[in-house]
């Protein structure tokens, strides 16, 4: 639709992503209600009577630092910034809050020496996210040097 419509895609995208970060904060409310997206047992857990122990809230957790990461995007937009640098701190700040919640969690396994394969993906996902702001703040001062 954007391509069709010739709306700049990257421009778009930094856009919506904050109020991305802010619908997956309120869907992992829907996790903690649903007792999925669980954590390991703990005795400063929350009970859930779904599995009948003390688990640490995760969802919670997740929750609030999206939230955290929906305001920073929120306060980068207001800031002079280049065009995909919204997306790409998005990758970043997503990527590290789900490496350490996995440390957390208590319904997946480790796959990977020690890493869950959501910890893996977030490795990558990190990378990949400076990668692209490094490489977009070269290109930008190399088109404003031209």
């Amino acid at each position: 639709y954007l391509k069709i419509k010739r709306i700049p895609i990257l421009e778009t995208i930094d856009t919506i992503i904050p109020y991305l970060a802010l619908a997956q904060a309120i869907g992992r409310i829907g996790c903690f209600l649903n007792g999925c997206c669980f954590g390991k047992p703990s005795i400063w857990g929350i009970h859930f009577p779904v599995h009948q122990e003390y688990l640490i809230p995760t969802q919670i957790y997740s929750s609030l630092a999206l939230i955290v990461i929906f305001l920073i995007l929120r306060f980068l937009q207001n800031r002079v910034h280049k065009i995909g640098d919204i997306l790409y701190v998005y990758f970043i700040l997503y990527a590290v809050k789900r490496f350490v919640m996995e440390y957390f969690r208590g319904d997946i396994e480790s796959a990977f020496l020690g890493l869950t394969v959501f910890q893996v993906f977030s490795l990558a996902l990190f990378i990949l996210g400076i990668a692209l702001l490094v490489f977009n703040q070269i290109r930008c001062r190399n088109l404003s040097l031209k």
